[in-house]
Parts: C-alpha cells; sequence; structure tokens
C-alpha cells in the first residue's frame, strides 16, 4: 500500500508542477540533452541515473536497447508514455554470453510502470542475483502494468521478486523460458532466491501464461516458484504454462515449495507438468493455503494433475479451501496417482504432517494411463488428511489395466484420514480389459511404508450414483481402524456388491447408517431407501419422511457445523442430525412472537 501511496504521490507532484521530471525519447540526446520535454534524453538508464528521490521519469514510445540493465535505487517512479506496449525495453539478444538483464528495482518507493520489456538474459552466476530475473529483479518496489515476454533466467525467467518490500501487480508475464543451468525455477516469475531467502513477496492481479523450461534441466514451476517464506500470490491467472518432462518436472502452474505460501482467489489452469503436479506442486512446505481458486484443466503425466502434495516433514500443513478442482487429468504414462489431489506419491513416497480439504468441489478429473490410482483424491500419508464439506463427483477412470478409486483411494499404511459431510457421488470406472474396484472411495489398495494402519473415518457422507467394472461401486475397503458413522451408501452400481463388501466382517465398522446390505437395526444402521428428493435430476436431499431424517448419531464435530448446503447440523427443530451429507430442513414459516 505504501508503494501506491507513492506512486499516487509522484503523479500528483507531476500533475501540481513540483516534482522534478526528466523526460526520455527515442530522439533525444545523452550528449545536449537535459531531460527536458523539449531536450530529452535518449536512454533510459542515463534518465534514472539523473533522477533525484522523488523523480517522475517519463519514457516516450519508441524500442529501447539496453546493453546493461536499467538499474533504479532510489524511489523515483520510471513511467511508459502508452502503458504498457508504447515502450519497448530489450536488449541484444540473442546473446551468446547471457549479459544482460533488462530492469533492476532496488528501493521500496521506486515505481516501473507502463512498459513492454523482452528478451532479458542475463548470465548465470554464483552471485545468484545476476541468474535471476530475465526481465526483471524485484529486490524492492512496485512493477505495474507491465508486460514480460521472450526473456531468460535459470530463477525467474520473465521476473524475480525479493522480500517483503518486492510487489508486481497488474502485469502480464508470459512466453519466458528458464534455462541455462540445472536446477531451474519459475518460468514466468520466481519468488524469492534459491537459497529459500528474501520471502515475502507479492504476485498480485497478474497473468502468467505460456512459460515453459529448458527439457535438459530439472524444471520447477512453469508458471510460479517459489523457495522463500510467506509469499503471496492473489488475484492472478496462471495458465497454458509447460515443463517438458526430461529430468524431472514439477509444477507446471506453481511450483509451492515456500514455507506459508498463500494463493488465493486465482485460476490455475491448462497447465502441464511431465512428471509430477501439472497446476500446483508443493513439496515440504511447512504451510500452504490454497483459498478461493479454481484449479482447472492440468495435466501431468504421474501424480497429482491438479495439486500434488508432499509434506515431508510432521510439521507440514496444507489447507484447500472454496476452491473447484476440475476436469485436470493424467495420461500416456505408466501409472498415474490423484487426478484431481494427490497426498504423497506412489509406494513408499508418503506425505507427513496435516492436510485439510474442505468446502472444495473436486470433480470431472480423471486419467488414461496404464494403472491408475484416485480419480479425485489419491491419499498416501502418515499424516493427517481431512477431507471436510467436500463434493467428489464425476471423476473417471478410463483404460485397459486395472483401476482403483475413481472418487478417492486411500492406500493402505495411511495414519490418519477423515472424510467429513462429504459428497461422493457420480464417480465411474467403465468396463475395460482387466479390473476396476471401488468406484466411490477405495480403501487399502495397494501398499506403502511406514508403521502406521489404515486409519480411516467417514462421517455424515452420502455416497451415491457411483459405478465401476468390477466390484464395489460405493466403497471398497479393508476393515481394520475403520469407522462409519451417519453414512448413506445406495444406488451405486457394480456387476458385484454394488455398494459395498456384504461379507459380515466388511459392515461391522458401520454406525447410524443407511444401506441396502448392513443388518436393520444392528448398530442403529437402516437398510430402508433413502428416498431422494431428486435421484434422476442428481439431487440427493432428503425427501420428507425419509428414514434418514433424524436417524443419525450427534457427535463433538458437529458443534457449529453445518451440512454441504451450510443449514445447521443437526437442525435446530430436533437436535438430531440426519444420515448422509445434507439436513432435511422443514419448509415452512416461522413466526416471531413478542
Amino acid at each position: 500500500m505504501q508503494k501506491y501511496l507513492t506512486f499516487a504521490l509522484l503523479l500528483l507532484g507531476v500533475a501540481c508542477g513540483t516534482a522534478q521530471t526528466i523526460y526520455v525519447a527515442t530522439t533525444g540526446s545523452d550528449v545536449d540533452g537535459d531531460g527536458s520535454l523539449s531536450q530529452p534524453f535518449l536512454t533510459i538508464s542515463n534518465g534514472v541515473a539523473k533522477a533525484a528521490a522523488g523523480a517522475i521519469v517519463l519514457v516516450a514510445d519508441g524500442v529501447y536497447t539496453q546493453t546493461v540493465n536499467i538499474h533504479i535505487t532510489n524511489d523515483i517512479a520510471l513511467r511508459g508514455m502508452h502503458a504498457p506496449t508504447g515502450v519497448v525495453i530489450t536488449t541484444c539478444y540473442p546473446d551468446p554470453v547471457y549479459s544482460t538483464r533488462c530492469v533492476r528495482l532496488s528501493s521500496a518507493g521506486a515505481v516501473f510502470y507502463g512498459f513492454t520489456v523482452e528478451y532479458g538474459y542475463p548470465p548465470n552466476e554464483l552471485a545468484y542475483q545476476y541468474a535471476s530475473g530475465g526481465g526483471i529483479l524485484v529486490e524492492a518496489g512496485l512493477a505495474t502494468n507491465c508486460i514480460f515476454r521472450h526473456n531468460h533466467a535459470r530463477y525467474g525467467g520473465g521476473a524475480a521478486l525479493w522480500g517483503s518490500n518486492a510487489i508486481m501487480r497488474k502485469c502480464w508475464i508470459s512466453n519466458n523460458i528458464c534455462d541455462n543451468g540445472s536446477p531451474v525455477h519459475g518460468c514466468g516469475v520466481f519468488l524469492g532466491d534459491y537459497n529459500g531467502a528474501q520471502g515475502g513477496a507479492q504476485l498480485l492481479d497478474c497473468t502468467v501464461n505460456n512459460n515453459t523450461g529448458e527439457l535438459a534441466a530439472v524444471k520447477y514451476g512453469g508458471g510460479v516458484s517459489t523457495l522463500a517464506p510467506d509469499g503471496l500470490i492473489s488475484n492472478c491467472v496462471i495458465a497454458g504454462n509447460f515443463l517438458p518432462g526430461a529430468n524431472g518436472a514439477y509444477g507446471g502452474g506453481i511450483n509451492a515449495a515456500g514455507p506459508n505460501l498463500l494463493i488465493i482467489a486465482s485460476t490455475v489452469s491448462n497447465n502441464s507438468s511431465e512428471t509430477t503436479g501439472g497446476g500446483i506442486h508443493a513439496p515440504g512446505i511447512t504451510s500452504l493455503t490454497i483459498q478461493d481458486c479454481d484449479i482447472t484443466m492440468n495435466r501431468s503425466r504421474v501424480a497429482g494433475a491438479g495439486v500434488h502434495v508432499q509434506r515431508t516433514a510432521p510439521s507440514g500443513g496444507a489447507v484447500i479451501t472454496n476452491c473447484v478442482i476440475s476436469g485436470n487429468h493424467f495420461e500416456n504414462y505408466s501409472s498415474g496417482y490423484g487426478a484431481g489431489i494427490c497426498d504423497g506419491y506412489h509406494t513408499g513416497a508418503t506425505s507427513s504432517g496435516k492436510l485439510v480439504v474442505a468446502n472444495t468441489r473436486i470433480v470431472n478429473n480423471g486419467g488414461t494411463t496404464n494403472d491408475r490410482r484416485g480419480g479425485g483424491a489419491y491419499i498416501n500419508t502418515h499424516g493427517t488428511a481431512i477431507f471436510h464439506n467436500c463434493e467428489i463427483s464425476g471423476n473417471v477412470l478410463l483404460s485397459d489395466y486395472d483401476k482403483n478409486g475413481a472418487g478417492m483411494l486411500i492406500l493402505t499404511g495411511s495414519a490418519h484420514v477423515v472424510i467429513q459431510n462429504c459428497l461422493v457421488a457420480g464417480n465411474h470406472i467403465p468396463p475395460s480389459d482387466d479390473t476396476g474396484e471401488g468406484g466411490g472411495i477405495s480403501l487399502g489398495v495397494g501398499s506403502s511404508s511406514g508403521p502406521n494402519p489404515l486409519d480411516v473415518k467417514i462421517l455424515s457422507c452420502t455416497i451415491v450414483s457411483n459405478s465401476t467394472k468390477s466390484y464395489y461401486g460405493g466403497i471398497q475397503g479393508l476393515t481394520n481402524n475403520l469407522e462409519v458413522w451417519n453414512t448413506l451408501i445406495a444406488s451405486n452400481a457394480a456387476p458385484s456388491n454394488p455398494d459395498l463388501n456384504s461379507a459380515a466382517a466388511y459392515i461391522v465398522p458401520f454406525h447410524y447408517s443407511c444401506c441396502p446390505v448392513l443388518i436393520n437395526t444392528e448398530n442403529h444402521n437402516i437398510t430402508s431407501p433413502p428416498e431422494f428428493a431428486d435421484y434422476a435430476a442428481g439431487d440427493y436431499r432428503l425427501k420428507p419422511g425419509s428414514d434418514c431424517v433424524n436417524a443419525g448419531a450427534n457427535e463433538s464435530w458437529m458443534d457449529g457445523a453445518t451440512d454441504l448446503d451450510g443449514h445447521a447440523r443437526p437442525d435446530r427443530f430436533s437436535g438430531l442430525p440426519d444420515i448422509g451429507c445434507y439436513e432435511y430442513v422443514p419448509k415452512g414459516t416461522l413466526i416471531g412472537l413478542r
């Protein structure tokens, strides 16, 4: 905010004639010019060098070719006349010695406004600031209303932002490349430095698209990468970025390796990684929050086409809330894990710490690889994973090899997983040449290292209209440490055991639940049809008079909780919860008496 105020005051000074104003034009002269409107300077660097703190340097339209970067070291505003396309800052690219970044900001009150910046190409040297930010390096200051395109760097092909005083706002960062070394980070934007320092940078209201990484390098973050703490990505579009697969590719859209990263109100779409994390890759983080975001149509070959979380320490944590994770897919590889969300990895590579996914729709994700696990979500954790008030629907696993868990797969060995107040509906494993089990939820398939047995609680969920080619359209599951309470399982489809395994050992964990294969009244379960409001239209709320109304058990987690529609759970009329993820709310008029 201070930077925006500084910029406003500088512009006000120009309007009132009180601030120093320096002019630059392609028709000017650094020999005979004095920086006035009638005798402008020729080069931007000279105009910046002559500007005192508080000055504005106004640059006329044209192309300005740099042989050294423009370095702003005091509180001035450098502004293009017609933002952002009128003034182009470029270099002598192609440059075989990687010698020139375009712009560098190093003052908290500096403002860089209204330029197109292209073909920056800094060297890869041990002094890592020289390898960061092909178009611009913001150590402190504000870059706004600019385009950064066709730039190269090892860290931040388009831009690098360092520290809590570094802000980029309303910029377009596109068609940049991270190269000239391995690993490379942030083909569009890099937050912080590669030592994990210089945290707190902010990327606001920006579009980061169509950036990519060098094929031979290990690559992190096709759009954005951060290793430093406390970064912020807000109201941005991260789209169409691509990391090719040779030697590893992690985070086609965002590599979120910096602790305490907040991604808020942003769209992460149509990004691609040839290894893991097509949309977002979050390895080893101490805390990541993804809030109010759309993560859609991303692709990876192996794991986490939408989001891949690999928490490597007990203190690690990730929170995904109020998001839509949709249309993500993995394909063209021998195995695929978690098209929507992958928590952990395949056998032996578990996560720890805590993952919370709340008020989020995980829908229409899937895969076409040979061995598919978890269309909506794949969980392999030795920590805790909680899914609360989520919709997991329309996810599909396609192929001619083994498939498990079109909605969710929770691997054997997972320590503590809670699926609470969720709708798991319409997930599908179609017929193929091999088996497909667990259309809705698959529990305990495969193996993972570690001391923990399968520990899963399914609480107040509706699991309906899922289907599979072979067995267990609703739930496929082992019995050790599984608890199911207040859950409705009905109208799923499979050639054998359409809802769940009907063997006695498999129905012992069920309490206050509704499913045709349970034993009526045992553990307060019921077997009668649930009577949905409109099953054909996909409305799985309960009709009045359904045996599931007021048939659940009160549990401590319900204090202050709501159902999937946001209604109080349990409802305040009866004080008893319903079975399933929706509370039946009687229709009528409330009359207040005085």
